[in-house]
């Protein structure tokens, strides 16, 4: 299994913002059925790519939430500094998309080869 997906559950769990399962993981940031981080745990499976993007989409609306959240017009001209979930989201979120970015470049081969390869 992708240590991303692991890493990020972890962390989030972590920061003490919420009070994360590994099931509310699967759904909420995963996009997938309750059981789909365990099942990825037990076989060692590779995520897909779209479970990544899901993650990485779920993760950047988590902090753009958290930096909205408890916005009164006594605090509006004030520059907030991020608390740590934000910052552990932003962390993740920058981890997972160099994650599908090494995906998308690992194939580099043309779909077809021009005609002088040919021969």
């Amino acid at each position: 299994m992708t240590n991303i997906i692991e890493h990020a559950y972890t962390a989030l769990a972590n920061t003490g913002e919420l009070s994360l399962t590994e099931k509310d993981y699967s759904t909420n940031y995963l996009g997938r059925c309750k059981s789909y981080y365990a099942y990825l745990k037990s076989t060692g499976k590779q995520p897909s790519t779209e479970v990544l993007l899901q993650l990485w989409a779920q993760l950047r609306l988590a902090e753009k939430q958290e930096k909205t959240k408890n916005k009164s017009k006594h605090y509006f001209f004030k520059k907030r500094q991020p608390n740590q979930f934000q910052k552990t989201t932003r962390e993740m979120s920058n981890k997972v998309l160099d994650e599908l970015l090494a995906r998308s470049t690992v194939s580099c081969t043309p779909v077809n080869p021009s005609c002088n390869q040919l021969n």
